[in-house]
């Protein structure tokens, strides 16, 4: 009998399914990382948005024992981008949803970040915020309306006058 050259049917295909195998763990790990990196870029942005916020504000005269006329209409993160202070890029989060800066009636504001892929996610990014040296007055995440989308609200109060520029 002649002895042939190569592989057989079988081999082959046992060696397609580990790689198959292979191919769906690196994937499943990929994506996780991604999902920590998203985490870790969305909490960066909340928080120097926070920064930026308490120093446009300090600079408006806005703080908890005085609060001018408008300051709540002012404060926006389109306003934030048109002096300077952030690129457009801190418009949207990492995950393409639209994040927003409101002034509250009480001396406060909210950021809110908005089309979180998952409840799951808002709880990750809320508690990477919450290991930070961040004072907030509340926080919360919610289901958006019809969407299986979550949403991140933070509120800070408004800075004091202890810490206002001389």
């Amino acid at each position: 009998m002649k002895r042939q050259k190569g592989f057989g049917l079988l081999e082959l295909l046992f060696v397609l399914s580990i790689l198959g195998v292979i191919t769906a763990a690196l994937t499943i790990f990929f994506a996780q990382d991604r999902e920590g990196a998203q985490v870790s870029q969305a909490a960066e942005q909340l928080i120097t948005i926070h920064k930026v916020a308490d120093e446009y504000l300090k600079n408006m005269g806005a703080t908890l024992e005085t609060q001018p006329t408008g300051w709540q209409s002012n404060l926006t993160m389109s306003n934030l981008v048109s002096v300077g202070l952030v690129t457009d890029l801190y418009e949207t989060d990492p995950w393409g949803g639209a994040v927003t800066l409101v002034g509250n009636s009480q001396p406060s504001y909210t950021i809110q970040m908005q089309g979180l892929p998952s409840s799951e996610v808002c709880e990750k990014l809320l508690a990477q915020i919450q290991q930070t040296n961040l004072v907030f007055s509340s926080s919360s995440c919610g289901n958006m309306s019809q969407s299986a989308q979550s949403q991140l609200s933070v509120t800070f109060n408004l800075p004091s006058d202890a810490l206002a520029p001389q």
